[in-house]
């Protein structure tokens, strides 16, 4: 089980390349804030972090993807989205039903083996 310090550390090592990130997209504007993560992800991977870094499904659905859901939602363009919000209902439905026939099919395999 992991301590708590742990954790701290680890979530304090995350914030500090997110500053850094976050500073980066500041100074060059035509690198948004979101790509900056994902390269900062790609590049940390390729070379290692000098930390040990669990992210666990719990870290990230209630840290990391809370935080890009606030921010996306605060910079959204509302008239965009209003124009494709027919387009993204239809997406969205078939999300669903694809998620649902998906949890069917593993639930019958699981009770047959």
């Amino acid at each position: 089980m992991v301590s708590i310090e742990q954790h701290l550390i680890t979530l304090l090592y995350l914030l500090a390349l997110a500053t850094v990130v976050g500073v980066l997209t500041e100074r060059y504007p035509r690198i948004q804030n979101t790509t900056g993560l994902l390269l900062i992800g790609i590049a940390v991977s390729a070379v290692g972090s000098p930390i040990e870094v669990e992210l666990t499904s719990e870290l990230i659905l209630l840290i990391v993807l809370p935080a890009l859901v606030f921010n996306d939602a605060v910079n959204i363009d509302v008239r965009a989205f209003r124009d494709n919000f027919g387009s993204i209902l239809s997406r969205s439905h078939r999300v669903r039903v694809s998620v649902c026939l998906e949890s069917v099919c593993n639930t019958s395999k699981q009770t047959t083996s």
